[in-house]
């Protein structure tokens, strides 16, 4: 299933990049440590560039966890490779 995460997330950040709105906030992420160590540090360095007005928190937890935090309202997002 990483493909799906890594997708999902890379959708996620293409609607955010490909739209006329500037988006100025914060989004809480929660992501396993295989999830942080493949792909999340090219993902969220080009968001950053094309967002630099949203502040991100990535907090790593097992992969439970983040699907549980994103259940129980955490986190805005989660991200996880199994």
């Amino acid at each position: 299933m990483p493909g799906r995460c890594c997708s999902t997330w890379k959708k996620w950040a293409w609607n955010w990049a490909n739209t006329a709105t500037v988006f100025v906030g914060y989004v809480r992420m929660l992501a396993n440590l295989s999830a942080i160590i493949q792909f999340l540090p090219e993902d969220l360095r080009d968001f950053s560039e094309l967002h630099p007005e949203v502040k991100t928190d990535l907090e790593e937890r097992p992969s439970n966890g983040v699907v549980q935090g994103v259940l129980d309202g955490v986190a805005d997002l989660g991200d996880l490779l199994q």
